[in-house]
């Protein structure tokens, strides 16, 4: 099971939830021959359909979102307005 894997291997797992229910939504890609890929779905309900609002640690998601997101975000911000600055001078 990948959470066995992801501890393993010292990864920090505490987010995941299980429910014996569900299933896993599968993603399916294929590559066209003109180069373009498409994508099929199986999702019959999956378990992201199934999570509820309340199931959700939100302390963990601010953690993420604060230490992780937030910086990458401001780095793609500040990238784009470097660029365009240097395109105006």
């Amino acid at each position: 099971m990948l959470a066995d894997i992801l501890k393993q291997n010292n990864v920090n797992n505490q987010g995941l939830l299980f429910d014996p229910h569900a299933r896993t939504a599968l993603a399916f890609v294929t590559l066209r021959s003109d180069g373009e890929r498409e994508f099929m779905f199986y999702r019959n309900p999956s378990a992201d359909m199934l999570l509820e609002e309340k199931e959700l640690d939100l302390d963990l998601i601010w953690k993420v979102w604060k230490y992780i997101l937030l910086p990458f975000q401001y780095l793609c911000v500040s990238t784009t307005i470097d660029f365009t600055m240097a395109k105006l001078m």
